[in-house]
């Protein structure tokens, strides 16, 4: 029996099966694979989780930096549409029940194909679980930030944002050197 782990393996997978490239399955299946290598190239060592009682959580790994290692959970939305305020509160109540993030060191990713609206940033900065979210387009992520919470997590990395060169990859995480705000 073929199974998948990775991008080239549900392709071939869904080619065995014989899988409908437009059936939401497939298409979220490869979102979710193409977001675990995209983040992958930052530092996010994920394995795919989704499935029908994934509980929104589609990705789950670690962010590794400074001796430290961060838990992290993607819930991937490969929409047409822009992400709402409403899948932010998502993904905070599936980080922990408690509003104390000191309580749960995970962050959470929100995944999407097409950019955040001002509710939606708005919604992510007033979080106080540590959340980001990442736009992944073209096998690479365009647009990735986060709010102070993960900030204090994430202690002295920052996004930042390439302007030429890099590929479908539009973002690059860079560490700070301490004691410099």
């Amino acid at each position: 029996m073929i199974r998948h782990n990775s991008l080239q393996t549900f392709q071939a997978y869904a080619i065995a099966r014989k899988l409908d490239p437009a059936s939401t399955y497939y298409r979220g299946t490869i979102f979710e694979y193409t977001v675990q290598d995209a983040l992958g190239r930052l530092g996010f060592v994920l394995d795919r989780c989704g499935g029908r009682s994934d509980r929104g959580m589609d990705l789950r790994g670690t962010f590794d930096h400074d001796h430290d290692r961060v838990r992290v959970v993607v819930s991937c939305k490969a929409w047409a549409k822009n992400p709402g305020p409403a899948h932010v509160r998502e993904l905070c109540g599936v980080l922990h029940p408690d509003p104390d993030p000191t309580l749960n060191p995970t962050l959470g990713v929100l995944a999407c194909t097409c950019a955040a609206t001002a509710g939606t940033l708005q919604a992510v900065r007033q979080a106080r679980q540590p959340i980001a979210i990442a736009v992944v387009r073209h096998g690479g992520v365009a647009q990735l930030a986060w709010n102070q919470a993960a900030a204090r997590l994430l202690h002295n990395w920052h996004a930042v944002m390439v302007t030429s060169g890099g590929g479908a990859d539009r973002v690059r995480l860079v560490r700070r050197p301490p004691g410099n705000a």
